[in-house]
């Protein structure tokens, strides 16, 4: 006779609330006092859940931090701004809501972002995660610039990814925002370099 397993619906949905609580506790605390110094007795006490459950819901400090940096690489604005993209029918346009949708995206995660490209050295997993967000982003950002190159022959769609990363990649908006640029300068900077290389 066969066992069968009951999966509770209401039981997994309290562990992805938990989970929820447990992430946004860990930003927070992870913000306050670094991803160093930070301790999971400090993230515990924030969620008011158990070391253990921390354990059990997402892992130890490098499994919360790179919980919260896949929040932010499927943040629902990268889909949205992908939609806007292809219903664009001007190339300077797309560039442009290129560079705002990259803006909001880095704007609203640069700590998680920021925080995991700092300790890369620290973890291979960091690394291999970064890597594969990055492709995954170089392709998002390939589908733009076949758009753009459509709309603007003889523009090369290779070529016009590589153009999109430069300007676009989360790299260039961070030294932005190390010399003090604004959000709102390093936007209109990026976007107007970004359409003087390619149009």
């Amino acid at each position: 006779m066969t066992t069968r397993t009951y999966a509770s619906p209401r039981r997994a949905q309290g562990a992805a609330e938990t989970r929820r609580a447990i992430l946004r506790a860990a930003l927070d605390v992870f913000e306050d006092k670094g991803y160093t110094a930070a301790s999971l007795a400090e993230i515990a006490a924030k969620a008011q859940v158990s070391l253990n459950t921390i354990y059990v819901s997402v892992g130890k400090k490098p499994q919360l931090l790179l919980a919260i940096f896949e929040e932010a690489t499927s943040d629902a604005d990268i889909d949205s701004t992908l939609a806007g993209v292809e219903s664009e029918d001007s190339p300077l346009r797309i560039i442009a809501h290129i560079a705002h949708g990259t803006r909001v995206i880095f704007e609203r995660h640069s700590w998680a972002l920021g925080e995991l490209y700092d300790n890369a050295a620290t973890s291979e997993e960091f690394t291999q995660t970064i890597a594969a967000s990055e492709a995954q982003y170089r392709a998002r950002l390939g589908v733009a610039a076949a758009r753009v190159a459509a709309l603007h022959a003889p523009l090369d769609a290779g070529r016009a990814s590589d153009v999109l990363w430069f300007y676009f990649g989360f790299r260039p908006w961070r030294e932005l925002r190390k010399l003090s640029w604004s959000w709102d300068d390093a936007e209109m900077w990026l976007s107007q370099q970004a359409a003087s290389a390619l149009l």
